[in-house]
């Protein structure tokens, strides 16, 4: 099966993110560059990635807060340190700071490319398996098409969920199928963190997928 996504290229060197950026083109991806963290701020908070290069060769300790800012983040979004040749404690450190992976420079096409497919691989879980009432989903949103059409009598009848709850319970359920399962993705869309939806999978005993 062959993965595809978004992957925002934060590399200060021009010449290596123009490089990086044609040989995840060339693989199938879809590649967009920035050259500094306001740059990359923008672009993390204006449109959707699936997957973050993150140079951490210059200004390493402003390029770790960035990782754990992005970490912390409700968007949260997986995340390759790339770092310099001899700089493993510098590696090590991203990964403690929320990295998903890290590539140490210089590093060839193949790499890079296998190295974002797994991340990918692993943040895009199966469609869940949703319980049967969700066909009692699909009546509150009938009941709740309009304000003068919602009784909160009837939502409770819809299941016997408290209203609130379903709601909710809806909300993520469309969220996930609208994205194909992807967790990562239905965090940004309801702006949650990915961790809520986990939680809410447990305690609605929905099947998490497996790879």
């Amino acid at each position: 099966m062959t993965i595809t996504g978004s992957i925002l290229v934060f590399e200060y060197s021009p010449a290596l993110a123009l490089t990086y950026c044609d040989q995840l083109r060339q693989s199938g991806f879809t590649a967009t560059a920035a050259e500094d963290q306001s740059t990359a701020r923008a672009l993390v908070r204006e449109q959707t990635y699936d997957v973050m290069l993150l140079d951490l060769a210059h200004g390493s300790l402003g390029g770790l807060e960035f990782l754990r800012e992005c970490a912390s983040s409700p968007q949260t979004l997986p995340t390759i340190a790339l770092t310099a040749h001899g700089t493993s404690n510098l590696a090590a450190d991203a990964m403690k700071a929320g990295a998903c992976d890290y590539l140490m420079k210089p590093f060839d096409a193949r790499r890079l490319v296998t190295t974002v497919t797994n991340v990918l691989a692993n943040s895009k879980p199966k469609s869940p398996a949703f319980p049967a009432n969700v066909s009692n989903a699909r009546k509150l949103r009938e009941c709740i098409g309009s304000m003068q059409a919602f009784d909160p009598q009837a939502v409770r009848q819809a299941g016997g969920i408290q209203p609130l709850r379903l709601i909710e319970q809806v909300a993520i359920q469309d969220a996930l199928v609208s994205t194909g399962g992807n967790i990562q993705k239905a965090a940004r869309l309801l702006e949650i963190s990915p961790s809520t939806i986990y939680r809410k999978m447990d305690e609605w005993k929905l099947e998490r997928a497996t790879a």
